[in-house]
């Protein structure tokens, strides 16, 4: 048997590192000029469902738990709120799958047509790709408004979020969450394997003595763009591996909470970490002051 409390410190502990870390993640992009484009309103996307996530499990799956603890009150987990708790929590979980695909997908796209990238991700486009991620996060949450026999909660008893356990519920678990991660995983590693082999057949044109510093400068960012994806695609994967396949060969509550609950939330918070990691300097925390002029009467 899991020791609940001991579970929900820990996720108390990972969830509130993961809210600090995606808040300085959101203040960074805010604050750093080179981030105002289409990769830095991707990390925004990123960092957000990372921070819905965080909140649940810091409001839901830790401090809701350990007040309920005592109670055992299990109906208020089953109830209509908790499967709406559930809903959202979805909602960000498939949110920050499809911004990693377009993470992806931009970074690819940048070191294949270095010279029309700009044009082929203006504002108007960029918006219409984070509107595209968010529009296939929310088909994939429209059966659980129906949340009679669909529905996805929190079993805090032994510290799982668990699908229905009805034909909807294991469908919609299958058709809606299993199939679709690995879908997204393999295209992720496709377009990173293109993206790679691209920036080092590309590398040589960076130590071009024909290059102005401008150009060395860009270049050189676009290369941090896509290191830090990279970097991001690794916890995504390992995530998805430990939630799908991993747990499958679990023998005891506790290896499933590594695999499945603990997985999770530490996907979102080592997220806004690696965000933090490439962009984050101290000017970001500077406060700015606006001085007003005095006037004076003389």
């Amino acid at each position: 048997m899991i020791g609940l409390a001991s579970a929900s410190a820990i996720l108390l502990i990972v969830s509130i590192l993961g809210i600090c870390s995606n808040l300085v993640a959101l203040l960074t992009v805010k604050r750093t000029k080179y981030m105002h484009n289409t990769f830095g309103a991707l990390c925004v996307s990123l960092a957000s469902c990372n921070l819905g996530i965080c909140l649940i499990y810091f409001g839901w799956c830790s401090v809701a738990t350990l007040s309920m603890m005592d109670r055992n009150d299990r109906v208020f987990f089953d109830s209509e709120l908790g499967k709406k708790v559930g809903q959202v929590a979805l909602l960000f979980l498939y949110g920050s799958i499809y911004t990693h695909l377009a993470v992806s997908f931009n970074r690819m796209m940048s070191l294949l047509f270095p010279l029309r990238y700009l044009m082929m991700f203006d504002f108007r486009k960029s918006l219409a790709l984070l509107v595209v991620v968010w529009i296939c996060a929310f088909i994939e949450i429209i059966p659980y408004f129906w949340s009679h026999n669909c529905y996805f909660f929190y079993k805090y008893e032994v510290a799982l979020w668990e699908f229905a356990e009805t034909e909807c519920g294991e469908f919609t678990g299958f058709y809606f969450d299993f199939l679709p991660s690995i879908i997204v995983v393999i295209f992720i590693l496709i377009m990173d394997v293109i993206a790679l082999i691209r920036l080092r057949a590309t590398h040589a044109a960076t130590c071009d003595t024909n290059m102005s510093n401008e150009q060395r400068k860009a270049r050189k960012i676009e290369r941090g763009f896509f290191i830090q994806s990279l970097c991001q695609t690794v916890p995504f994967l390992m995530a998805v591996l430990c939630f799908h396949v991993v747990s499958r060969y679990a023998n005891t509550d506790w290896e499933l909470f590594w695999a499945m609950t603990f997985s999770w939330v530490s996907l979102h918070t080592i997220d806004g970490f690696i965000i933090d990691l490439f962009h984050t300097r101290r000017m970001v925390f500077r406060v700015k002051v606006k001085i007003v002029p005095s006037f004076t009467m003389s």
